[in-house]
């Protein structure tokens, strides 16, 4: 189903005395694993097991679709910040609404998810797969994996419904020793069929824009999805068929008309079709995974200092709105003072000053302390970012001019991909530092890998975008843009994008694309939307 394709290319802890009789206690883990990064406040014991449960999840999804130990090199790890209730997501998101487990968000700063703990067979081992029952936040945060996953894995254009139908079914994935149930329904998708009048799958196939707007539609969209993606993804044969389909797909055929001849199926019977197989054929099915990995975790406790200031520095590193950013900075600004000499709380206020702030701020600190570990990848990214969006912002340091103090920030901002070479967002800015104007090779190699490393981030697609169309490349300009359009969670951008890809198919000229790109495109911030995970990433909560 799936084409894969291959990518090319702790702080210090210690107890602070508080003012009290005693010293506070350190309430923040780290746990890190080959695939993921994961703050938690939660015990060692539980945070292990979750950690445990999430590779186990991914490695699941790699045997599926052939993934091999060179792929997985190439990927880098996902942060998530696993807390124990809503009162700790509000820290982040402020709006958010009573029964929401979890939420992802992406932004050209870097991407997170935010799960809330939920006590069941994480601790407590069920006596088979197919008797645990169900975790929402996991659910949750197994939905937006597949999505990341999807999206670094695949080249081929999907639909809307495919890409939420896909995620909805591997999201549900229940994992006990070397078993892995895969196809269960989730409660919430199987009351929205059963209770509701379904949507019209003409509808859906042609992605007519009225579903993404009521939470009803939405709702029954998700739905319905699952079930057509549960249906194909059950089936060799019908497996086979989608291909045929996505290739007529791919070409621009009706939708419906190219389902109806890859399927055999006329649209008129295919809401029947899809309850018989519901009532009657739809199952889960059990796999045994041969060699389901035991990774190697490391765990460490975070500084006391992170109790107030971890959750501030997660909000900011997925690009708060302006107003909530203010208020994040001046709490960071507070909280970090009260820890002068500890590199943990200055590199948050750093951040912090960097990304909601006067950048400038920030440039001593970070200078010295990369002087001091040469090889810390953060500081010298967060001090290349520094001298470019100085620069940017016309803020020339004594002695310096632009040119050079750009310069300054594309070698920092190189150091650091030598350092890490899967930090997205040290390749996007250092793509930035390379100009628009007489566009290179590197600036379309680091714009271009920015975008496989994290394809939901919208910032690191259109500028790869425009880079390969100032050089004549539109057609790999395409594959850039195929997830903005085909994000159900932003019609606006959806549009912007399609309209785009339209330009391109029909051979517009370069200076028309060009000025498309260069278009207004709308963006919804994630706190005043039901749910979504892009532009610039709105939170995505299927299960509530």
């Amino acid at each position: 189903m799936l084409v894969l394709r291959k990518a090319t290319a702790v702080f210090a802890a210690g107890l602070i005395a508080s003012g009290a009789a005693h010293a506070e206690t350190a309430k923040w883990l780290r746990a890190d694993s080959p695939h993921f990064t994961v703050y938690s406040d939660n015990s060692e014991t539980v945070t292990r097991a979750y950690l445990h449960r999430l590779e186990q999840y991914r490695y699941v999804l790699g045997i599926f679709h052939n993934r091999d130990a060179e792929d997985d090199a190439n990927t880098p790890r996902m942060t998530v910040y696993f807390v124990d209730g809503l009162a700790d997501i509000r820290k982040t998101w402020p709006d958010v609404k009573q029964g929401v487990m979890g939420y992802y968000k992406a932004c050209d700063q870097g991407a997170a998810a935010f799960a809330i703990y939920q006590d069941d067979f994480t601790t407590r081992k069920a006596s088979s797969v197919e008797k645990q029952k169900e975790n929402l936040s996991q659910v949750v945060l197994f939905h937006e994996y597949a999505h990341t996953f999807m999206m670094q894995n695949s080249d081929v254009k999907y639909p809307k419904w495919f890409i939420e139908g896909y995620a909805e079914f591997y999201s549900t994935i229940r994992l006990e020793g070397d078993k892995a149930e895969v196809g269960t329904a989730s409660a919430m998708r199987a009351g929205d069929l059963i209770n509701s009048a379904p949507l019209p799958y003409e509808d859906i196939l042609r992605d007519k824009p009225y579903i993404h707007k009521a939470p009803a539609d939405i709702n029954r969209f998700y739905a319905q999805s699952w079930l057509l993606s549960h249906y194909i993804l059950s089936d060799p044969a019908r497996r086979q068929a989608f291909d045929t389909y996505l290739e007529a797909f791919d070409k621009g055929e009706d939708p419906v008309s190219a389902f109806e001849k890859a399927f055999g199926i006329p649209i008129k019977t295919l809401q029947k079709t899809l309850r018989t197989y519901m009532l009657k054929n739809l199952m889960a099915t059990v796999y045994r995974i041969k060699d389901m990995p035991d990774s190697d975790i490391t765990i460490a406790p975070m500084p006391v200092s992170a109790n107030r200031l971890l959750l501030s520095d997660a909000a900011v590193r997925v690009c708060p709105s302006r107003d909530f950013g203010q208020v994040l900075l001046k709490s960071i600004e507070t909280e970090a003072a009260k820890y002068p000499g500890e590199d943990y709380a200055r590199m948050v206020l750093a951040r912090a000053q960097i990304i909601v702030g006067d950048e400038s701020q920030a440039l001593g600190y970070l200078r010295a302390y990369a002087q001091a570990h040469p090889d810390d990848a953060e500081s010298h990214y967060r001090l290349g970012q520094t001298l470019f969006l100085m620069t940017v912002h016309g803020q020339i340091e004594k002695g310096e001019t632009r040119a050079s103090q750009m310069k300054q920030a594309r070698q920092t901002l190189y150091k650091a991909y030598k350092l890490d070479p899967l930090n997205a967002p040290n390749l996007y800015y250092y793509s930035r530092t390379l100009g628009d104007d007489g566009v290179t090779d590197n600036a379309i190699n680091a714009a271009v890998q920015a975008h496989y490393l994290a394809p939901s981030v919208d910032e690191y697609a259109v500028r790869a975008a425009w880079l390969l169309v100032s050089r004549d490349r539109a057609e790999e300009a395409k594959e850039m843009l195929y997830p903005l359009a085909n994000n159900p969670h932003n019609q606006d951008m959806s549009q912007w994008a399609g309209n785009i890809l339209t330009a391109i198919d029909r051979h517009a000229s370069k200076e028309e694309l060009l000025r498309l790109l260069r278009g207004e495109r709308k963006s919804e911030d994630h706190d005043e939307t039901p749910g979504g995970d892009a532009t610039p990433a709105k939170p995505d909560t299927p299960a509530k």
